[in-house]
């Protein structure tokens, strides 16, 4: 079933969907990935199996525009391709300010997913960790331990948007300070992940910066500067001065 509506934004988009669906679960599929054969059948087992698990998530391959195999490193199948070791999934991801996986690679009670109240469409980047966290606050989750999604990679992947995931990113994690403030126990992780966030999405950040400031465009520098200030002032101004410096030796 094709459903359309006016361009709300990805999270009103995938709320519509969550709100239209009718089965016990639900996933969230960008355009230009892919599932793998069992991903949907395999991970219903384990929610079937487990049922105190409000999602469960598998392994994400990064491929090219071609579908061919990315190769990978061990800090990548850290990251995508093993599971959870820690019983505190909310702590995980609020420490490293990451969901676990993309949206395709996870499989939702879509009740859960109703009644905590979606995707907030206040985020352009970033609701999927915002859904998680606010998911494993409550209710356990669960791996399939299994590749389920092919994730292709390309010039025109959200991430390559610095400006935007900073924002995001940070604005993501500063949602979770009444919950932490009533909860001391995430007080370490909650700050741990804001500053992973800010020098993560910072130093990706200052490096549009400087690479703008040398082809001259100027006005996407100072957008880039802006929300260096504003979302990470001491450590993405920090990175932005080593790049800038550098660039001036290598010029001067």
């Amino acid at each position: 079933r094709y459903l359309r509506q006016r361009n709300l934004g990805e999270s009103e988009a995938r709320n519509h969907g969550a709100a239209e669906a009718t089965g016990e679960f639900i996933l969230f599929l960008d355009a230009d990935d892919q599932l793998t054969p069992e991903a949907i059948s395999t991970s219903v087992q384990h929610l079937r199996g487990q049922p105190t698990c409000a999602f469960a998530y598998g392994h994400q391959q990064f491929v090219d525009t071609e579908g061919f195999v990315l190769p990978s490193n061990p800090e990548r199948t850290r990251m995508f391709q093993t599971c959870l070791r820690e019983a505190d999934a909310y702590a995980y991801m609020l420490r490293m300010n990451y969901p676990l996986r993309a949206p395709g690679a996870v499989l939702y009670r879509a009740e859960i997913v109703r009644r905590i109240g979606g995707f907030a469409p206040e985020f352009r980047t970033g609701a999927d960790l915002d859904l998680n966290l606010r998911i494993a606050r409550e209710h356990r989750v669960c791996c399939n331990d299994r590749v389920v999604l092919l994730t292709r990679i390309h010039g025109a992947n959200a991430t390559a948007n610095s400006r935007m995931m900073l924002q995001g990113a940070v604005r993501v994690q500063r949602r979770q300070r009444p919950y932490v403030d009533q909860h001391p126990e995430y007080e370490g992780h909650y700050e741990k992940g804001l500053r992973l966030a800010r020098s993560y999405w910072g130093a990706h950040l200052a490096q549009q910066i400087a690479a703008d400031v040398g082809t001259g465009k100027i006005g996407s520098a100072a957008r880039g500067l802006w929300t260096m200030a504003r979302f990470a002032p001491s450590e993405g101004a920090l990175a932005t001065g080593r790049l800038l410096l550098k660039k001036a030796r290598r010029t001067s």
